[in-house]
Formats: C-alpha cells, sequence, structure tokens
C-alpha cells in the first residue's frame, strides 16, 4: 500500500510540475528565448533540483506518515482481529508510537474486559451444557462398551456415530467415519430395503421396528445386520441404527432400541469435487509429515504421516492417522534432533507404498489442510511414480491463508501463530501433534476468512495464491 501511494503521489507532482512549467513556457516563451542559453540551462537545472528535493521532501513525508500512523494501525487491526477469533493473552504493543500510546491503553483495556467477560460467559455456558454433555458422553460410553459394532446414520446414509466394534467389523480399509456415506462398506440397495421395512412398521405401529439383511466379507463371514429406527421423542424418523456382532464370537445380542434415542441430523458431507464447493459442510483432514531432511529430489524421505479429521467445525480426534514410516534410508543425526524419531522405531515399519495406500483412503472426499503444505505435498508428489498414488482433491494451506489475512505480520510460522492464537503447544515436531495444532488453527482462520466474504475453497486458493509467501517452492 505504501508503494502505491508513493507512485501515486509522485506521478501526481511529475503531472503538477509538468503543468506549469508547460503554462509557463506558453506565458513566458518569447522572454526566454532572450535569455543566453547558458543561462537557460542553468535555469532548467535549477527547477529539476527544485523538484527532485520536493519529491525526497515529500516521500519522506509520507514514509514518515506511514511508519508513524499507518503501519501500526493495520498491524493494530490484524492483533485485534485475531483477539476476535479466540487468541488468548495477545496485549497490543505500540509503546514505539508515543502519539498512540493513549489509543494502546484504552484498547488494551478493553481487550481485557472483553476476555474476562468472555471467560465469565464460558463458565456459564458450561454449567448449562454440563448435563448435555453428560448426556452426550454417556452415549459414547454406552456404545464404546458393547461388543457390538453400531452404527448410527441419518436418512441419506451419513454416518452420524459409530463405536471401535464397528469399525473392526466392518472396515478393514480405514474407512468408516462421521460425515461419511455408509454405502461405501454397506450395498446402498440393502440400506435402502432397510427403511422401506422400517418405515412400514412404523405405520402398521410395531412397537420395536425392526429389520435385518447380510453383508458379505471378503475372505470372512458374512455380518447379520439388524437394522432400527433412529427417532426423537416423536413419531418422525430421522435416521437407521445398524447393529452387528462379529460371528465367530458369537456374542449376546444387546437390544438396540433399548439405546438412548437421538435427535441428531446432518446434511451429507460435501464432496470436494472443484474449487467452487463451499467451505461449511466439508470434511476436512488436517496433515502433517515428519521427514528425513528437507530435500526429496536429493533422497529425502516421508518417516511419519499424521492427520486428523475435522467435521462441522469440529476435530474429532478418535478419527486420526497416525503412523510411522520405514524410509529405507539411514537417519541423519540433524534430523533426529528435530522429530526424535530413531532407527529402531522405523525398523519394523511399513514402507512409503503402505502407508500412502493407507492415507489416501483416510482422505479420500476430503479437503486436504496443511502448514506450509508445499513442503509436504513435495514429497507425496516425489512418491506419486513409484507408488502409483496421486492425492487429487484440493489443499489448503495455514501459513498462505494468515499472510492473506495479516499481511503485516513479521511471522507466519507454526510455532507463532500458535503462540498468536493462544494453541496449546502439545506434541510440536511428531505429526500427529502437527496436525492437531494446525488443526486448531485453521478453524480460527477459517472463521476469519468466511467472515470476509470468502465462502468457497476456491476462493481461498486464489487469494493465497497471490501471497508473496506462495512463491516459496521445495
Amino acid at each position: 500500500m505504501y508503494w502505491t501511494w508513493a507512485l501515486g503521489l509522485a506521478g501526481a507532482m511529475l503531472a503538477l510540475g509538468a503543468a506549469l512549467t508547460l503554462i509557463f513556457w506558453l506565458e513566458n516563451g518569447q522572454e526566454l528565448a532572450k535569455v543566453p542559453a547558458l543561462l537557460r540551462g542553468r535555469i532548467i537545472f535549477y527547477l529539476v533540483i527544485a523538484l527532485g528535493s520536493l519529491l525526497a521532501v515529500a516521500g519522506f513525508a509520507l514514509r514518515l506518515f506511514f511508519r508513524r500512523y499507518v503501519f501500526p494501525l493495520d498491524l493494530l487491526g490484524e492483533d485485534l482481529e485475531a483477539l476476535l477469533h479466540g487468541a488468548k493473552g495477545v496485549r497490543l504493543g505500540l509503546e514505539e508510537q508515543q502519539h498512540l500510546g493513549h489509543l494502546e491503553y484504552v484498547l488494551n483495556e478493553l481487550v481485557q474486559r472483553h476476555e474476562v467477560s468472555e471467560e465469565d460467559i464460558a463458565r456459564r455456558l458450561d454449567r448449562e451444557l454440563g448435563a448435555l454433555n453428560q448426556e452426550k458422553h454417556g452415549l459414547e460410553s454406552i456404545l464404546e462398551a458393547l461388543r457390538e459394532g453400531v452404527i448410527l446414520c441419518d436418512l441419506s446414509g451419513t454416518v452420524l456415530r459409530y463405536n471401535s466394534a464397528a469399525k473392526r467389523l466392518l472396515d478393514k480399509d480405514g474407512y468408516l467415519g462421521r460425515r461419511r456415506p455408509i454405502f461405501r462398506l454397506i450395498d446402498k440397495a440393502l440400506c435402502d430395503y432397510a427403511l422401506d421395512a422400517i418405515r412400514s412398521q412404523i405405520a402398521y405401529q410395531v412397537a420395536h421396528p425392526l429389520t435385518h439383511f447380510m453383508v458379505d466379507r471378503e475372505g470372512q463371514e458374512p455380518l447379520r445386520i439388524r437394522a432400527a429406527p433412529l427417532q426423537s421423542d416423536g413419531p418422525q424418523l430421522l435416521g437407521f441404527v445398524l447393529s452387528f456382532e462379529d460371528p465367530e464370537q458369537g456374542a449376546p445380542t444387546v437390544r438396540i432400541d433399548q439405546l438412548p434415542r437421538s435427535g441428531e441430523s446432518a446434511e451429507p458431507a460435501t464432496r470436494p469435487d472443484g474449487h467452487s464447493a463451499a467451505l461449511s459442510g466439508l470434511r476436512y483432514v488436517v496433515f502433517d509429515t515428519e521427514t528425513t531432511g528437507l530435500e526429496p529430489s536429493r533422497g529425502d524421505e516421508i518417516i511419519s504421516i499424521g492427520a486428523v479429521t475435522i467435521v462441522d467445525g469440529h476435530i474429532l480426534q478418535n478419527e486420526n492417522f497416525d503412523q510411522l514410516v520405514n524410509p529405507g534410508r539411514p537417519l541423519g543425526p540433524e534430523s533426529i534432533k528435530v522429530h526424535g524419531i530413531t532407527p529402531d522405531m522405523l525398523a519394523e515399519q511399513p514402507d512409503i507404498g503402505t502407508v500412502l495406500g493407507a492415507f489416501s483412503r483416510f482422505a479420500e472426499d476430503a479437503v486436504l489442510v496443511a502448514h506450509n503444505a508445499a513442503f509436504d505435498m513435495r514429497f507425496l508428489k516425489e512418491k506419486e511414480l513409484s507408488t502409483g498414488i496421486r492425492l487429487t482433491q484440493p489443499v489448503l494451506d495455514t501459513l498462505l491463508m494468515s499472510a492473506v489475512l495479516h499481511p503485516n505480520q513479521t511471522s507466519h510460522s507454526l510455532d507463532s501463530l500458535i503462540r498468536r492464537y493462544g494453541i496449546e503447544n502439545a506434541g510440536r515436531h511428531t505429526a500427529l501433534g502437527d496436525a492437531l495444532m494446525t488443526a486448531e488453527l485453521f478453524l480460527k482462520l477459517l472463521a476469519q476468512l468466511e467472515r470476509r466474504g470468502m465462502t468457497r475453497v476456491g476462493e481461498v486458493l486464489d487469494a493465497s495464491r497471490k501471497t508473496p509467501l506462495a512463491r516459496i517452492s521445495f
């Protein structure tokens, strides 16, 4: 912005000087023609010197104005926006700008009162929501305690809840997750059949509607699936509940109608098929890698991939990916100091082809998110030819998102941003730990971008590409 103003001012002054010179020449041209050529040259020389000096003074004054007022106020606005979206303990520093010192005092007082007020509201909400959270955790505890697999879906077949037994019995590829369609694991025709049967039983006022069907499993005994309605207190059908047991263990059946009923429903997660997809309603996979070094083109390899899922603005920490990778090469002592991963820890781990295959299934139908994503994606692209695995979905970068929002900040590193937004530093320089912190940061930055009118993936990507940091390559 400074250079735009500076060039504009210089252009305006040059145009004004040229116009005045032209007017002076038109009015006094004949008299100047009588002046000796040497004297005319000196006059022109001094006029140029005077104009240059005037430009220099104006430029210095403009620079001083920007340094004292515009730049500090820009930084102040960015700090206030960060505070508005969750940054904790940040105080506005304008002590070097004495002419803005009183503004600093007033704003910091307002910030402190805002934080106190927010903490008070948070305590009240915690008290009010305590019972609701207890009921929610109670349902999750019941689901996890069951030896049966249980999956709760809405009417569109989108998974709302599931337990670990369901994942173990039905999901050998790691696909099962919240806001993902169940039809990848169970044929849609079978689910439609079950829903039709349930609706029919409800219409005939059957006390406990229930139907069954079989699902084949490759190389294993088929599962006998029980389907029951998911309802609120009223008769409205919100979805269906699938339950099944391990046929090899013959575990006793738990009546699914005895489970607590839920009114939770959701729209199917939007597939990130293009840049026109709305940011809300998407499934995000936030990931990070640890590597043997910084140069994949010279043989450095991935040794760990960690990722977490975000659905509906919530980080699903139980839906995570955390896997070490055998790089097939020695580790340098410098890289061990950074990530703490030793050769012994990698000796029995799978190779990159196996891990990337599992990660691509985990991240299917999701928008990828990373901090300084160009670095991680460079390593992944290096492996496309040898593994045959290519991640084609959009990739959002929290480093560039921060640069879009706050271009005047001196650093957009993960360390500086987690300090800025008050994010707990847990597990730094582990792939899963960094992914969790990046996920928290992403949610805060996403809220600010949406507030500025960026509501689609393509809009964020376009804005990110225009930042100077986007020119950095690996």
